[in-house]
């Protein structure tokens, strides 16, 4: 007994969609298990119900294709967000470190703000 070439052709699309839609980052270093469990769950719906509605294979391929990419644009813009929102605190909190008074941009100047400055090597 032998084993079919063509056996699991096609699933690396599913794969791939599950880890992205899990939380996976196609930029590499983030992600978990339990996420992409979660993510093969969702495609796995997604496949039933395209069936149950008679979706052709190559939709299903279209449809696929674009929940990966619309995942990946949306994990894109999230590590932005997130990226500007670190860029805002250190710099505010190297203001506040640096004049030792004041508040600045809703962040209130305490001593103590200085040593979290120099932990994190804010400021020297």
């Amino acid at each position: 007994m032998s084993g079919s070439p063509k056996t699991g052709e096609s699933w690396e699309m599913n794969a791939i969609a599950a880890s992205v839609l899990g939380g996976t980052s196609m930029a590499g270093g983030i992600g978990n298990i339990g996420g992409t469990i979660v993510g093969a769950f969702v495609i796995g719906v997604i496949n039933d119900g395209m069936t149950m509605c008679g979706v052709t294979e190559f939709y299903r391929k279209v449809i696929r294709g674009v929940v990966i990419i619309l995942a990946v644009i949306i994990d894109q813009v999230q590590r932005n967000l997130q990226a500007k929102i670190a860029l805002q605190a250190r710099n505010s909190l190297s203001q506040c470190a640096l004049t030792g008074r004041g508040s600045i941009s809703g962040i209130v100047c305490y001593p103590e703000r200085r040593k979290e400055a120099v932990k994190m090597g804010v400021i020297l």
